[in-house]
């Protein structure tokens, strides 16, 4: 696997861990709808969020060269407040590609 798609596909992960984890935040100062998983701090998609924005930062810095981990990085956070901004109050829907994403990719990068 090619080192762009292994960074395409760890910064996705982090940007929807990332907008997972900090969905709440925004929707509430811009007073879009929150539902009730992710009022719960403790929800299973609120854990996997935040599963999946550590996982995917440790290999970022683990399998990328540092220049190409910045910029995975930083594009995760961009994306991330880019989906959150597009979707509105429908990320909570997208959010829930984080699970089958997932587990695709580590199927993918060959953890499983």
């Amino acid at each position: 696997m090619s080192t762009m798609s292994t960074a395409v596909l760890l910064a996705s992960m982090f940007a929807l861990g990332f907008g997972v984890t900090s969905y709440k935040g925004q929707a509430q100062a811009r007073g879009w709808a929150v539902g009730e998983w992710f009022c719960n701090d403790t929800s299973w998609i609120n854990i996997l969020g935040f599963i999946s924005l550590v996982t995917a930062a440790v290999f970022i810095f683990i399998w990328l060269d540092w220049i190409t981990a910045i910029v995975a990085i930083l594009s995760g956070v961009f994306g991330a407040f880019f989906l959150t901004n597009v979707f509105k109050s429908m990320f909570q829907f997208l959010s829930f590609l984080l699970v089958p994403l997932y587990a695709a990719a580590w199927w993918f990068l060959g953890v499983f």
